[in-house]
Order: structure tokens, then C-alpha cells, then sequence
């Protein structure tokens, strides 16, 4: 195994361990071929797992499946999304009901999932067959796609980069009288607004500042990886890794605002500043359509000011075992 795999193996695993599940692969489904299911020849089997909001039918239908529906008139589309119980990957493979297309979050779930189960297919015959434009896909998502798999290879298509700004709720800062953050703050900035807008006030404790830990590093704006750059071993002790710790644990030591997580951001509106991922524009908005808030650039360091997080690529990927390849990838190059 090359040293991105093994960097995809960790970064899958210290995400598992956050969200409390296991990264095992699923069972193979060893029933002979006649026995598994079959789809019908005009069906395209599209299972999502992430963006979470693809839960919701009318939200795929609204974004991909409408639009598959013009372009392909005879084929029927049918549309899965991940779910616990039930429709979780190790469901679908158990049962033998493989999709032909995976949308996913690339860092956290290709290797543990899609490679790991034997589901990969390298897409690089068919650019070449249907002529695909492969300028048109943003070059660092396809970079990072290409890095986090072994060898190099090219198993799907980015979708889109869900990107992390920062949430903050603007009626938390009018009771404070606390000025709204701007684009192109500094961590010691927001690290001040947190400080003025922790406090308990009355039965509410209100936090100034969260974030996803685990996102905060695996994701982190330094670049940095948890493997030697030179040795075969992990690389955490370093005095940027101590940076990076120690910058995130200031605002944890803030009396008070020991971090809850960053879904509940709109339930209980007690979090004065959150960064999370962009598609949470949605989710807060559906959870509490009166929650008052807005979204600036995430914080920086202020030795490299001005500087995202690294790319969290949701891909399409066509499984191995379908046996519409050609009509997957027509529908990857034309969502």
C-alpha cells in the first residue's frame, strides 16, 4: 500500500472514531450470478451518501434527477440514499444490489468503502471513449481524487467542493452588542469574539465558538499530513502539528465553551459562531427557518492569511460491477 492509501486509512479512520462507527469491509455477497438480483436493462441504480441532503428525494430529484430525466427519456432512474439502518453500504453489497453510480465524500469514504470492498473502476478508457473534456473539472479536486487512491488512478468525477465557511448567528451578537465577523478574519481574531460572546446568561450558556475537531485537522489550512514526508511512520510531533493543536484547543479552554457539535448550530441557537460545511446553508435553514444568521470566509492563520481549508470533494464514481458503465459515465459527464 502507498503512503496516500495509507494517509486515506487514517484519515478514514480518526473520522469513524468521531462519528462512532466502524470502517469494517462489508461482507462479499457470495450467491452465484443467477441468484443475485437483477436490474431491469433501462434502469440506473445512483446511490448517494453525501451531501447528507440528498436524503430528501425531492432535493436529488431537484438537483440531478430532473435533469437525467431530459437527457436520458427512456431510462429510469432509481435513487438511493445512505442510511443507518438498512442502506448503508454493507446492505447494499450483503444483498447484491450494487449501484452503478456513488456519489460520496472522496477523502472520508473512497478507501474505506468504495476501494476497500472491491467497487473502484478506473474511468480513464471511457474520458477517452465519449472525448470527455477533462479540462472543465477543477484540477486540484482531480489532483486530490488521483492522490488519495493507490496508484494514482482516476475512479470517478468530482461533483463539487463542499467547502467550510463560518456560520454566525447575528441575533446572539445584537444582544451583546458585539460586531458581526468579516471576510478574512484571523483565528486570534475570532478568538477574541469568542471570548466576549461565551456567558452564561440566565438558564442559557452561550458557546462563542465550535467546530468539528476532526475536520479542523484532517482538513487543516497548513497542509500538513499526519505521515513523514521521508520515513514510513506517522508524523504528528512537529512544531506545525502543535500549532495547529494548540490554536483549536484556546478556544476549548474558554470557561464555558467546551465545543458541542456544529449540528446544532440551529436547534439550539445558543452557538454565537460555528464553521462548518457549506451545505449546512440548507440544513440550518430547514431545522429553524427563523434562525437569524449569515456566513463569512473561515478564520485563518495569520502567517498565511486568506487560506481555505483543502478541498472536501463529494465524486461520482461508477462501481466495477455495473453493467451500464457507459451509461453511468454519460451521466457523470452530463450532470
Amino acid at each position: 500500500m502507498n503512503r496516500m492509501a495509507r494517509l486515506s486509512l487514517i484519515v478514514a479512520a480518526s473520522l469513524s472514531l468521531l462519528a462512532g462507527c466502524t470502517a469494517s469491509p462489508a461482507a462479499p455477497d457470495k450467491r452465484p450470478e443467477a441468484e443475485k438480483p437483477k436490474s431491469p436493462d433501462n434502469e440506473l441504480f445512483i446511490y448517494t451518501v453525501n451531501p447528507a441532503y440528498f436524503a430528501k428525494e425531492e432535493v436529488f430529484d431537484k438537483q440531478i434527477g430532473q435533469y437525467l430525466k431530459k437527457k436520458f427519456p427512456d431510462i429510469t432512474i432509481k435513487h438511493v440514499h445512505w442510511d443507518n439502518p438498512g442502506r448503508q453500504y454493507k446492505d447494499l453489497i450483503a444483498a447484491g444490489t450494487i449501484p452503478d453510480l456513488i456519489l460520496d465524500n472522496t477523502r472520508m469514504n473512497v478507501q474505506r468503502w468504495i476501494i476497500d470492498n472491491d467497487l473502484q473502476y478506473d474511468i480513464t478508457d471511457l474520458i477517452k471513449k465519449y472525448n470527455f473534456d477533462t479540462s472543465k473539472l477543477n484540477p486540484a479536486l482531480v489532483a486530490q481524487m488521483k492522490n488519495l487512491t493507490p496508484e494514482g488512478k482516476l475512479y470517478g468525477s468530482p461533483y463539487n467542493n463542499n467547502d467550510f465557511v463560518l456560520f454566525y448567528n447575528k441575533d446572539i451578537f445584537d444582544k451583546f452588542g458585539v460586531d458581526y465577523p468579516k471576510d478574512g478574519m484571523t483565528y486570534d481574531e475570532i478568538y477574541e469574539l469568542a471570548k466576549k460572546l461565551t456567558r452564561v446568561d440566565g438558564e442559557i450558556t452561550y458557546k462563542g465558538f465550535s467546530q468539528n475537531p476532526g475536520h479542523y485537522m484532517n482538513y487543516n489550512q497548513l497542509s500538513l499530513s499526519p505521515l513523514s514526508l521521508t520515513e514510513d511512520k506517522a508524523s504528528l510531533n512537529t512544531p506545525e502539528w502543535k500549532k495547529i493543536v494548540d490554536n483549536l484547543r484556546r478556544f476549548y479552554d474558554i470557561p464555558a465553551n467546551q465545543f458541542d457539535t456544529v449540528e446544532t448550530f440551529a436547534t439550539r441557537g445558543n452557538i454565537a459562531m460555528a464553521v462548518a460545511t457549506v451545505d449546512h446553508l440548507v440544513s440550518y435553514h430547514e431545522q429553524n427557518k427563523n434562525l437569524n444568521f449569515d456566513i463569512v470566509s473561515v478564520p485563518s492563520f495569520s502567517e498565511v492569511p486568506n487560506t481555505r481549508y483543502q478541498p472536501n470533494v463529494y465524486s461520482m464514481y461508477i462501481t466495477k460491477q455495473s453493467t451500464k458503465k457507459d451509461l453511468a459515465f454519460q451521466a457523470m459527464a452530463a450532470r
